[in-house]
């Protein structure tokens, strides 16, 4: 994909626009969170990456990833709870 070529932006509004065909997909709610940590846009994931388990809070992959952008924002306790619900989850 864009992103591992550092092409952040581009990455997010191509998944925005795979958003706009199919808003109730987690993985493409939760893959959008992940991208805009990758931007470094730590606000927006976290809450793109909550819309997400509101949707399913059973899915491990956006916990994991909210945990990451926490982590980013210098959250730590709350990053490490989100990471052991992912792992409990992936159990």
């Amino acid at each position: 994909m864009l992103t591992p070529l550092g092409q952040f932006e581009h990455g997010v509004a191509e998944l925005k626009r795979a958003l706009q065909l199919d808003p109730l997909s987690v993985i493409i709610n939760a893959d959008v969170g992940t991208v805009l940590t990758s931007a470094r846009r730590y606000d927006e994931a976290i809450e793109q990456l909550r819309k997400t388990l509101e949707m399913d809070p059973s899915f491990y992959y956006a916990h994991y990833h909210l945990g990451e952008a926490l982590e980013m924002k210098g959250l730590n306790e709350d990053a490490v709870a989100e990471y052991e619900k992912a792992t409990a989850l992936n159990d």
